[in-house]
């Protein structure tokens, strides 16, 4: 399908959807509730981590917009329908459905509305310790400060997404799919704005560092329904705990602790809504906790719910 077809579909689905603040309202909802469930992007040396992502105040009007503004995150605005103008010192963009850009840290600009439409925005924490250089590469890369993208597998996914954020029933696994269509779609627009693939071959004095971070990265990720310790993840790699903790946090933001806390718990969650003959107690000792209660505890911290009612709710 060509680039301008998906436009029409999105614009189309866009007005549909978001049609009436009440919607518009649910929507933003949909999405903060989810929020924590897109999952961190992790590049080399560097983390992104969804912080914020919302329609604003709803559809906006020819001639409104914003005077010159900076942010202090990676910044995406997204056009739904409508069209948009973005300036910025030296370069101005007109853009379309299906069609946004990505704005870095601290870059000042400007956007006004030139047809009735619908844009989300979405802000992005990125952290770890080539974040400075990350930067400093992505500013070289591109001759222009505002980077603008046309993609038209991420309109196919946001597509797919409109109709869940707006629906006003409760879906089996809406929260999850939200969450999984949201870092689908950040994950296309970045990886087709962005030249990722200089990226990887960037700075090679870092590379055995961040070889070891993402071996133990897959190492938890295909043991962390097993009683694996940090130690055994340490030893895995051939590095002392100690060690292996300030490396990963370095590179992803968060320690190899929390990675492992994160990726039991999710494998819990499926566990729980697909396998729904198996009692609590198991799925607990299944993903490596010590007891019921303190899996329960962890749980309902990361989901603001406990698996008896992530059950119930999916059963609805």
């Amino acid at each position: 399908m060509k680039s301008y077809e998906f436009r029409t579909e999105l614009s189309e689905s866009g007005h549909m959807h978001l049609q009436g603040q009440g919607r518009v309202r649910l929507a933003n909802q949909r999405f903060e509730r989810a929020r924590g469930l897109a999952g961190p992007l992790n590049l080399a040396g560097v983390s992104l981590t969804l912080r914020h992502i919302h329609f604003g105040p709803g559809i906006n009007r020819e001639g409104h917009g914003a005077g010159m503004h900076e942010h202090g995150q990676v910044h995406i605005e997204y056009i739904v329908s409508g069209r948009f103008r973005f300036r910025a010192e030296g370069q101005e963009e007109t853009l379309l459905p299906g069609q946004g850009l990505v704005v870095l840290p601290g870059t000042p600009h400007s956007w006004e509305c030139c047809g009735d439409g619908y844009m989300v925005g979405a802000l992005l924490d990125l952290v770890g310790r080539r974040k400075e250089s990350f930067l400093q590469f992505l500013a070289e890369s591109s001759p222009q400060p505002l980077l603008a993208f046309d993609s038209a597998n991420a309109a196919a996914i946001f597509s797919r997404l409109l109709p869940l954020l707006a629906t006003e029933s409760e879906l089996p696994w809406l929260r999850e799919r939200v969450g999984f269509l949201t870092g689908l779609w950040l994950s296309e627009l970045l990886a087709g704005t962005w030249p990722l693939g200089a990226w990887q071959l960037h700075d090679t004095e870092t590379g055995r560092e961040d070889d070891l971070c993402r071996r133990a990265q897959e190492f938890m990720m295909a043991n962390c329904t097993h009683p694996v310790q940090l130690a055994d993840v340490a030893l895995e790699v051939g590095i002392s705990v100690r060690h292996l903790n300030r490396l990963y946090r370095r590179s992803y933001g968060e320690s190899p602790g929390e990675a492992l806390g994160r990726l039991r718990l999710e494998a819990a969650r499926r566990l729980l809504l697909t396998e729904k003959d198996i009692p609590l107690k198991a799925v607990a000792y299944r993903c490596g906790y010590s007891s019921p209660a303190y899996f329960t505890a962890c749980y309902r911290a990361q989901y603001f719910e406990t698996p008896t009612q992530s059950r119930e709710s999916a059963s609805c």
